[in-house]
């Protein structure tokens, strides 16, 4: 999840139609990049925010999602764990889930849910077939804020970046 986290808040700089919300009759452009990200307990969902996100890397993210999970399970969130969220970031694929539709926490413009990573048959470039791990990410936005084009262009930053980590 960390890596998810990292490419997300680093496309959200490059693509910052998706962290803004509506408010009455204009798009809001929020200047910091703060990923809420949903954390499960035995009966009950939460969503504590990753302040300044697009200032961490994947150690931080790693840390901060460990510390939040802690202060989630043990009833001690507080006011400032849970505010200010601009994104929302879904780990469904812990479930096993494999296509979700999220839905947006408002008044945010978009959710992205992470699906289970599975193994799938590919047809490569060569008409050859291999054997690799498939993840399908399933955005939720608010077309009142931006429109296909904009979460297209989201999702092709995010595919590309997801890609680089596994050639690295």
């Amino acid at each position: 999840m960390p890596f998810f986290m990292e490419t997300v808040a680093q496309a959200l700089k490059r693509h910052p139609v998706l962290n803004a919300t509506w408010d009455k009759d204009a798009i809001v452009y929020k200047k910091e990049i703060n990923l809420s990200v949903a954390i499960a307990t035995d009966d009950a969902l939460f969503v504590p925010v990753v302040h300044h996100a697009d200032e961490l890397n994947v150690n931080g993210f790693a840390r901060k999602l460990h510390e939040l999970a802690d202060k989630t399970r043990s009833n001690t969130l507080s006011n400032t764990d849970m505010a200010g969220g601009t994104f929302t970031i879904n780990n469904t694929g812990s479930f096993g889930s494999i296509q979700s539709v999220p839905i947006i926490n408002h008044p945010q413009a978009a959710i992205l849910s992470v699906e289970s990573i599975v193994k799938r048959p590919i047809v490569q470039k060569d008409d050859s077939i291999a054997i690799r791990s498939m993840v399908n990410l399933c955005l939720s936005i608010d077309h009142r804020v931006l429109d296909g084009l904009a979460a297209g262009r989201f999702l092709q930053d995010v595919k590309h970046e997801l890609e680089s980590f596994s050639h690295e």
